[in-house]
């Protein structure tokens, strides 16, 4: 039960930040990946993303401790490729901010409307972000 709420702490603090974010970019679309990373223990993000002016730019997070937060955010982003480690103790939850970008979300979108994915402890992986043009900048699917 405990965890359970932690995890729905989190996604209400992602909900607040997101929020706020697409209130102030509401104006146009952008290309900005935007990564939040909550979890418990030693879980890792890499990501690996290519600009629209070609250049490659590699970002990590690390969790450490318990309630351990991260974000990672790109700019001019076309598409890029994130693993994910997750301890066999912690736990791991990830979003994506897709409205007002051309962001495909490749995770499940919640029926809040928010791109996230909750990974199990001791899981290993990885997931991909692209642009999916004339979205309209909505909420990916």
């Amino acid at each position: 039960m405990k965890k359970q709420n932690t995890m729905i702490a989190a996604s209400l603090a992602g909900a607040v930040f997101f929020t706020g974010f697409a209130n102030a970019q509401s104006a146009g679309v952008r290309d900005d990946a935007i990564l939040e990373m909550f979890g418990e223990r030693g879980w890792a993000v890499s990501c690996q993303m290519r600009q629209t002016d070609g250049d490659v730019i590699n970002s990590r997070e690390r969790g450490h401790g318990f309630n351990g937060t991260g974000r990672i955010i790109v700019a001019d982003v076309m598409s890029g490729t994130c693993s994910y480690d997750v301890p066999e103790n912690g736990a791991l939850m990830v979003s994506l901010r897709t409205q007002y970008t051309n962001f495909e979300c490749p995770f499940t979108v919640t029926a809040d409307g928010y791109c996230q994915a909750q990974f199990r402890a001791g899981s290993e992986g990885s997931f991909r972000i692209r642009q999916v043009r004339g979205n309209g900048g909505q909420t990916g699917s």
